[in-house]
């Protein structure tokens, strides 16, 4: 399901132990192709490949932390919920990485497909915000709390890969990284029930939440980020500093909190960035609404945000208390308590 959709995994078992140390070359770089590999793994070569592999981590996670390194058409299958950081499916600490067309999901044991699946995530069109076991979300005890869990190093490129089923983050940084971190094209969805029955869940899509400085130097482009949630879709919250040279362009985002957190005012802002060609859909209800918060000035850019109303939406956010009616299908949305504007904010005419 979704954008991961390279060719069949694999199913020969790995029987080489839980630690990939040797490395190839740069022009010969070492490929394992169609590999199951169980239980938690460590990869600490260098110059790999990994091609239609199936991790199987069962309560652990693959952590990352060599150098040029591939991943492609994997599926990474995990029900890591430990707490404090640990409950990770990939934990990436290594430089030179990129993982393009993979999977991200709960064990396949428990679950092969959401429940309630539908597009872009189950409740959609419900107009509510209530999660269910087993009708629109999966129970917490299956989760995985991070998809991606960054502990630093870099340069890092996830694209076009399909997430679901995470209880916290389904891309978490966890250290103040400056090397250039690229999320493009991937869709993002069915977080586990947010209920906090076990783990408490504090549900978001893609962010920064660990309090200290927050990272810089990212790219969050074309991608499809929409589940029911307590939390933020694009999560760029509370930090020792702001962010800089964030961003955020054309993507599709609905559900969640405040659905996007364009750092704090005034706290934790976000600096020379920008948040240009977005979509804000009410596919799914928001507990709060569109937006926590974004700063004016300090070089960001705010332009051609766009509103899709979805036929049939018939709430009001429960934060804002904005009520999307039919008739602001297609408006600005603008970084002010109104939302919807028929002029761009700060009075921009050069959208598309």
């Amino acid at each position: 399901m979704g954008y991961a959709a390279y060719g069949p995994l694999g199913t020969t078992a790995w029987t080489g132990g839980n630690t990939i140390s040797g490395s190839g070359t740069t022009s010969s770089p070492t490929i394992y192709k169609g590999y199951v590999f169980n239980g938690a793994m460590t990869i600490s070569g260098s110059n790999l490949e990994f091609i239609s592999c199936d991790f199987n981590s069962g309560g652990g996670g693959v952590d990352v932390q060599g150098s040029n390194i591939t991943f492609k058409g994997d599926r990474f299958q995990s029900n890591a919920t430990g707490n404090n950081n640990a409950g990770y499916n990939i934990q990436t600490e290594g430089t030179n990485l990129t993982f393009s067309y993979v999977s991200v999901t709960p064990l396949a044991s428990q679950y092969t497909a959401p429940p309630g699946a539908a597009w872009p995530s189950a409740g959609a069109g419900a107009n509510s915000i209530t999660m269910t076991d087993n009708v629109n979300a999966i129970p917490d005890s299956s989760q995985y709390q991070y998809g991606f869990s960054i502990q630093g190093g870099g340069p890092i490129t996830i694209d076009h890969s399909d997430f679901w089923g995470s209880g916290n983050d389904a891309i978490q940084w966890l250290a103040p990284t400056t090397a250039q971190m690229t999320i493009t094209n991937n869709w993002i969805h069915d977080a586990a029930n947010d209920d906090p029955k076990q783990l408490g869940n504090h549900t978001d899509g893609i962010g920064y939440v660990n309090g200290q400085a927050g990272p810089s130097n990212i790219l969050i482009q074309g991608n499809t980020i929409a589940s029911l949630g307590n939390t933020n879709g694009i999560a760029f919250q509370q930090a020792t500093s702001g962010y800089k040279n964030i961003q955020i362009i054309g993507n599709y985002l609905s559900g969640y909190g405040y659905t996007m957190d364009g750092g704090q005012p005034g706290n934790t802002p976000l600096t020379n960035s920008s948040f240009t060609d977005n979509v804000y859909g009410t596919d799914i209800e928001p507990y709060w609404g569109p937006l926590y918060g974004w700063t004016t000035g300090g070089g960001n850019v705010w332009k051609c945000n766009k509103l899709n109303i979805v036929p049939g939406t018939n709430y009001t956010d429960g934060g804002d208390n904005w009520k999307p009616v039919a008739s602001y299908n297609g408006q600005y949305w603008i970084p002010t308590s109104s939302i919807n504007s028929t002029t761009d904010y700060s009075g921009n005419t050069t959208c598309p």
